[in-house]
């Protein structure tokens, strides 16, 4: 009924069913087009033969000679300062200075130091703001682009790459070289400061053992029960003990010093254990005293052994800024770091002004910090693994009655634990110390050990032949794990064990030993055996005691004689 419009076709082309304007060739051919306009218009603006409409601001601008920076002014100024002086040799100006110098002392100045200040301390933070940022070592890429034979925290990295940066600035821009050795002087000390705050909350220890690496204020705001500084990071910083520590021959191959003579190692050995056990023989250990998580072992050799890198690297600057008085600074930038021409390009050549010597003085002293800090460091870990050995052997071995059932005769638990701590912290440590620290870790601790056995004795009351037993047994347990450690056989527990052996025997077997082959032990050491065998007996018998006793004065003072 209803009829509807016939459609009519299109006119013309058929419908569009394909574009190919995005297609790969089309593209080519665009990009291709656009290039020789680019080319042509470079070549207009060189010949000065551009028209109007070519020359808009969009195409100047992607013409431009470099990308718009305040640190192109590193790579101009040595130019523009000498056509300043040229302006001004032919303006005659007697003394005063054209507009141009006056614009690039401004911009410097004021633009872009402020610029580099901003962006320095920018890197600094993002380096040290968190415990994250603080603790995280570089890779091994890293390590041995910067010259380090160890790891180093990734944070030092960070802040030698910032004074390389500056001492190319002292020698690009040599006229404001006090301005940028300020700028590094105030970033150096922000980092030293950091570093001792990393370690400060590294040698914090809570009742429960574990080191505090979090971060937060300083140490001064921590309460807690039980919580304290390691008794090793205490006594680091004791001069007296530190002094001692240095005098070793130890420490002194450590530091590249002549050691000493072979008569005197063994004496200064001796005089380590001796002050160690005064100390710390009578006194029982908390948790809170020693550094029992094994990582915190590892990220404070970490940082001691960036510390100790950064410190070098800082002296040689120092040198180099304190050569010939004059400041100078060395042109070849691979004299200061293999880092030089890894990250920079020095473009100038020019030999640096003057630096104020109180500048010089300031940077000293900052390398000064590093370098103690460092060494300090290491001297808290030589001393810490000494602090676990009291620490586990004193509950073993301070008993009353050290008296055992023929079927318990085996190494006690401390020792047990002992022997898995040292060799934990030697495998945990050797990956992160050079040898020759690893090796100062361990260096002495046998006479150590064998004192604490020895010393023993004076806390005793009773020893039967099977306490006897388990003792000699205990000191072969931990024998065998320094050896294994040190590569050498630990003769000083020979010599623990030999003491032990002798308390087989009565106070008048071993008076006539003694008279036979000499004194093996101190007068101190006999006196303890002698009062341990007598108490140990069914009945004691004060009387033959005090006899023995004088007995034992009067063979030492003869043999003193």
């Amino acid at each position: 009924m209803f009829a509807t419009k016939r459609r009519t076709g299109r006119k013309g082309h058929g419908i569009l069913s394909f574009r190919f304007d995005s297609s790969r060739h089309a593209i080519s051919i665009n990009s291709y087009m656009k290039e020789q306009r680019d080319l042509e218009l470079a070549e207009g603006v060189e010949r000065g033969t551009a028209s109007g409409a070519a020359m808009d601001q969009q195409a100047v601008v992607q013409h431009l000679v470099c990308k718009p920076s305040k640190r192109n002014i590193t790579v101009i100024f040595g130019p523009v300062r000498d056509f300043i002086k040229e302006i001004e040799a032919t303006m005659c100006l007697q003394g005063k200075r054209c507009s141009l110098h006056h614009f690039i002392h401004d911009f410097v100045k004021h633009h872009f130091l402020d610029s580099l200040t901003f962006d320095c301390n920018k890197k600094l933070e993002n380096a040290t703001k968190s415990e994250v940022a603080r603790t995280t070592a570089s890779d091994q890429k890293t390590s041995k682009i910067v010259g380090s034979k160890q790891q180093v925290l990734n944070s030092v990295v960070v802040v030698w790459q910032l004074v390389e940066d500056l001492r190319v600035l002292m020698k690009n821009l040599s006229l404001y070289s006090p301005h940028f050795l300020q700028i590094m002087i105030s970033l150096l000390e922000r980092y030293r400061d950091s570093c001792n705050h990393m370690y400060r909350e590294l040698t914090w220890v809570s009742e429960g053992g574990g080191g505090k690496t979090g971060g937060g204020g300083g140490g001064g705001g921590r309460t807690g029960g039980g919580a304290d500084y390691v008794v090793s990071s205490k006594w680091a910083k004791d001069p007296d003990i530190n002094l001692k520590i240095r005098l070793l021959p130890s420490w002194q191959r450590l530091y590249g010093n002549s050691p000493h003579p072979t008569e005197d190692e063994s004496k200064l050995v001796m005089e380590e254990s001796q002050l160690l056990v005064s100390n710390l023989g009578r006194e029982s250990l908390r948790k809170s005293n020693v550094l029992l998580d094994h990582n915190s072992f590892k990220l404070l050799g970490i940082l001691q052994e960036s510390l100790d890198w950064f410190s070098g690297h800082l002296k040689h600057l120092v040198m180099e800024l304190g050569r010939s008085g004059a400041g100078v600074l060395a042109t070849d930038g691979a004299k200061m770091s293999t880092m030089s021409s890894q990250y920079y390009e020095e473009s100038v050549t020019e030999q640096t002004e003057g630096v104020p010597l109180d500048l010089t003085e300031q940077l000293s002293k900052v390398q000064f910090d590093f370098q103690a800090l460092s060494e300090t460091t290491v001297v808290m870990l030589h001393l810490e693994v000494r602090t676990h050995c009291f620490y586990y052997l004193q509950p073993a071995l301070h008993k009353v009655h050290y008296v055992f059932d023929p079927g318990n005769v085996g190494e006690d638990q401390q020792v047990k634990q002992l022997a898995s701590d040292l060799r934990s912290i030697e495998m945990v440590m050797s990956a992160v110390l050079t040898p020759e620290k690893l090796r100062y870790l361990f260096d002495g601790l046998g006479h150590l050990v064998a004192s604490i056995f020895i010393g023993s004795t004076f806390f005793m009351r009773k020893i039967s032949t099977h306490g006897i037993k388990k003792m000699c047994r205990n000191i072969s347990v931990l024998q065998s794990c320094l050896s294994k450690i040190t590569l050498i056989r630990e003769k000083d527990l020979d010599r623990a064990r030999r003491y032990y052996e002798m308390l087989y025997l009565n106070d008048e077997e071993i008076l006539h030993q003694m008279y036979e082959q000499g004194a093996q032990f101190s007068l101190q050491d006999y006196s303890n055996a002698f009062k341990l065998l007598a108490h140990s007996q069914p009945v004691f018998e004060a009387d033959n005691l005090q006899a023995r006793l004088q007995a034992l004065n009067t063979f030492f003072s003869k043999d003193s004689v």
